[in-house]
């Protein structure tokens, strides 16, 4: 992918391929008639989390790696989980993780900070540092509040993990649009991802991180005793 590929234009990409690839197995799987039914207060919470944590979060987060690089960004970003925990304290979750629980998320949190230090940190050439650390940390407060909302979500209605997935990256995608259609830069963000084959690159990091991994991530969250656990 060119290094001029904005980071909106790449979460355009992902989202929409992510999108697609949800919807088409909720086709096949044959839950469609069940999401349509689907209470309205449901749907909008896991909406608002993906629009909060795939169209926002995400698009700073990718202009983040390309300013500081994957490790700083991952230390940064361990800041995530441990604001999941502190606002499933309140309500409409509150969730009162046993001390054993605290210990195992701390522990892990630690061994994520010790592995991505491991080695220099690097960042592209020229990258700004301040700039790409306040991106990454108001990434991680998003993805947390993501997290929380699609918790929330899953618990207001009987709601399948391919059903909360796919209306989060629907949410996430139109998010993207909705973001970009202001300023008319859309049609740039397009001519972005035709340049190169990059569409074809991006599609492949989307079904891998962003088909895949979006759908262990929520039943992760729909599953887990504690979200924080989960995130």
């Amino acid at each position: 992918i060119p290094a001029t590929t904005s980071a909106a234009a790449l979460n355009l990409g992902k989202n929409a391929t992510g999108a697609l690839l949800f919807v088409a197995t909720l086709a096949l799987s044959g839950a469609l008639p069940h999401t349509w039914g689907l209470p309205l207060g449901a749907v909008g919470w896991l909406a608002a989390s993906g629009f909060v944590g795939l169209a926002v979060c995400d698009t700073l987060l990718l202009q983040a790696f390309r300013e500081i690089g994957p490790r700083r960004v991952n230390v940064v970003m361990v800041l995530s989980p441990l604001l999941v925990g502190l606002l499933a304290l309140l309500p409409p979750l509150v969730e009162r993780p046993a001390l054993s629980i605290v210990v195992g998320m701390a522990v892990a949190v630690s061994g994520i900070v010790i592995a991505v230090l491991e080695r220099p940190a690097g960042g592209r050439a020229g990258g700004d540092v301040r700039r790409g650390i306040r991106y990454a940390a108001v990434a991680a407060v998003l993805q947390a509040i993501g997290i929380v909302l699609t918790r929330i979500g899953m618990q207001a209605a009987d709601v399948s993990v391919l059903e909360g997935a796919t209306i989060k990256l629907v949410a996430g995608f139109l998010g993207v649009l909705l973001l970009g259609l202001p300023r008319t830069r859309v049609r740039g963000w397009l001519r972005e991802l035709a340049h190169e084959g990059s569409w074809r690159a991006v599609a492949i990091a989307a079904f891998l991180g962003t088909f895949l991994g979006i759908a262990t991530n929520q039943a992760g969250i729909t599953w887990s005793t504690h979200v924080g656990v989960a995130a």
